[in-house]
């Protein structure tokens, strides 16, 4: 099964929202199956470990999308008995230490089956930038719009609709959530 995957950096200032914009889609052209070619990763461990087939590959595309660039260690849950009938999620700690941001971090990932052979999923991340709100909306790729305030926090969504982005402001330095939805191929129809 080929995933819906998203080759990203979810992150803002390179870190936050460097190409959310415009994620790349794969999908096949038959109808056989077809296999994406997964880097190691401690998210491949946990589906390899977990006997997981159906969001088997979004599941850790998920997690490299959340942990790109970062130090990282990470917590999963499935369930031991039906794995391919349950939600897998992870948190996961990151630790950054680039130009644009050096500080924690951290992820969330949740993928579930829709129909024993389909796969939804989200990734989210939070990272706490010492820049304020404003400073970092000026970050955004082209074609993002506000879509939203929620009392004081901003919404932005990115031009393509596959995400968001919440801006959490707090004493002059801003909180950033970002949120991707994806799902494997079959999911999309």
């Amino acid at each position: 099964m080929l995933c819906a995957m998203a080759l990203i950096t979810l992150g803002i200032i390179p870190l936050l929202v460097k190409d959310m914009a415009n994620i790349a889609v794969f999908r096949s052209n038959s109808s056989a199956p077809a296999k994406v070619d997964l880097p190691a990763s401690p998210f491949l461990d946990h589906v390899q470990q977990a006997n997981l087939t159906t969001c088997g590959e979004l599941f850790p595309a998920l997690g490299q999308l959340v942990s790109d660039g970062a130090q990282y260690k990470i917590q999963s849950r499935w369930n031991q008995q039906a794995p391919n009938e349950h939600a897998v999620s992870s948190v996961v700690g990151l630790e950054y230490a680039s130009k644009q941001y050096t500080g924690p971090a951290a992820g969330l990932i949740f993928a579930a089956p829709l129909n024993g052979s389909t796969c939804a999923g989200a990734a989210i991340r939070i990272v706490p930038y010492p820049a304020s709100c404003e400073a970092l909306q000026e970050q955004l790729p082209k074609g993002s719009a506000l879509t939203g305030k929620l009392d004081s926090v901003s919404v932005f969504t990115f031009n393509n609709d596959t995400g968001q982005i919440l801006f959490v402001p707090d004493d002059g330095r801003c909180v950033a959530v970002t949120f991707l939805r994806a799902a494997n191929d079959e999911a999309r129809r």
